[in-house]
């Protein structure tokens, strides 16, 4: 042996993951849901780091939010069906 025990090789890693910062936005607050049209997890995170809260605040081009991460036609789809609604 070397000196280490097993727990401490185990615990090491658990020790070292609180030491990362945790995000400072409401993990509550990215559902699958952006103003009432269902988008996605993924989708809905991508807007409200750029931003947008509501459908009314998408720029007038929706196909530019597919440079988003997160963001795909889907959603894209979607947004631009609420808008005409």
């Amino acid at each position: 042996m070397h000196g280490i025990s097993m727990a401490s090789r185990v615990a090491e890693p658990i020790a070292r993951r609180s030491a990362y910062p945790r995000r400072m936005v409401d993990p509550e607050g990215r559902g699958p849901v952006v103003d009432g049209v269902r988008i996605g997890r993924p989708a809905t995170g991508a807007l409200l780091d750029a931003g947008y809260r509501v459908v009314a605040s998408l720029p007038a081009d929706l196909d530019g939010l597919l440079a988003l991460h997160g963001v795909g036609p889907k959603a894209v789809r979607l947004l631009r069906q609420a808008r005409a609604d």
